[in-house]
């Protein structure tokens, strides 16, 4: 364990900062209420551990966006440069934690981890659990073999290519699929079940500073194959962004089984193609991977979940607006 170094702990809202309200009605809590420098005072410190905060952004997390994003990436990418700081903790809402740990897992570049963690109660609930998952990933971001992006808790550690939120009402809200979590944290001392993985993209990721720098992300929209499922949808959204001078960039298929869209929603999906939004496809199911089919015209996401594939789309459109940026500059 490094500690001889600090830990930053940056603090976005979510349960782990909500209050439930006096009357004790658990499931009416309100997200996003404590400020993380409070948070901390109940959190029992690894010794010779000095810990900062920095209070980012105060949200729940169903509220996540490309503002938001691009502020934490930017504190991210500050306290990396400092040479005493060991690694990062962030505080977040459980809702939509997979995609933003994925997003940092892809736009990494520094060794020093990223550990990411939750709650899913809140923080005056009788058996609150954001203090010991706070505690848990402080552990984790000091230890000699994390140099990646993850997820703490209930005690586990998940990749964050992996992670993904299964359940609605237990602490242990999150799996990592057949790969397993990465490792346990059992009273303070960190057990790893396995290597990190190794990931080989097939998207371009631009460089983090251009992510920061640009205000206007692509708009990647996420679209699901279901019994019953319309062109409407699509067609309507394609007028609608016409009509009201919008752009659309990139469109991903929540498509059943491999990927597969029913007839109507393959011509609109094809019909959006032509008019140069990127269409990538995915697959709804939870375990799934999209494997591209020779004669299929949209991109295939591979293993990653829809909601992954988004951020990847996104990160790959970035890609190509920073290429042309610098291939403009040598103009």
């Amino acid at each position: 364990m490094k500690s001889h170094k600090k830990v930053i702990i940056l603090g976005t809202g979510g349960t782990i900062a909500g209050l439930e309200p006096p009357s004790g009605e658990l499931l009416e809590y309100k997200a996003a209420q404590v400020d993380v420098a409070s948070l901390l005072q109940g959190v029992a410190m690894p010794h010779g551990i000095e810990v900062l905060s920095e209070q980012v952004a105060q949200i729940d997390s169903k509220n996540m966006n490309a503002e938001v994003w691009r502020g934490l990436i930017g504190r991210v990418l500050r306290w990396q440069k400092q040479a005493d700081i060991a690694g990062i903790v962030i505080t977040h809402g459980t809702d939509t934690i997979e995609e933003t740990a994925f997003l940092l897992a892809c736009i990494q570049s520094s060794s020093k981890p990223i550990v990411l963690t939750c709650a899913m109660l809140p923080a005056n609930a009788p058996q609150a659990d954001g203090p010991q998952n706070l505690a848990d990933a402080i552990v984790w971001a000091c230890d000699a073999s994390n140099q990646g992006v993850s997820v703490v808790c209930a005690g586990q550690i998940h990749e964050a290519w992996r992670i993904q939120k299964i359940y609605t009402d237990r602490l242990d809200a999150f799996d990592s699929g057949a790969h397993g979590v990465w490792g346990v944290i059992q009273n303070g001392q960190v057990v790893l079940k396995r290597n990190i993985s190794k990931i080989s993209f097939e998207f371009q990721i631009p460089s983090a500073q251009f992510v920061v720098q640009t205000s206007n992300w692509p708009r990647v929209w996420l679209i699901p194959n279901h019994s019953g499922s319309e062109d409407l949808q699509v067609l309507a959204w394609l007028e609608y962004a016409q009509s009201h001078a919008i752009n659309i960039d990139g469109i991903v298929l929540a498509g059943t089984g491999n990927g597969t869209a029913n007839d109507a929603l393959e011509r609109a999906l094809n019909h959006a193609q032509t008019l140069g939004i990127k269409v990538w496809r995915s697959s709804r199911c939870y375990q799934g991977v999209q494997r591209k089919q020779k004669a299929d015209a949209f991109t295939s996401a591979g293993y990653w979940s829809p909601y992954k594939a988004r951020i990847a789309l996104i990160l790959d459109l970035l890609y190509q607006l920073e290429s042309a940026s610098k291939a403009r500059a040598l103009i």
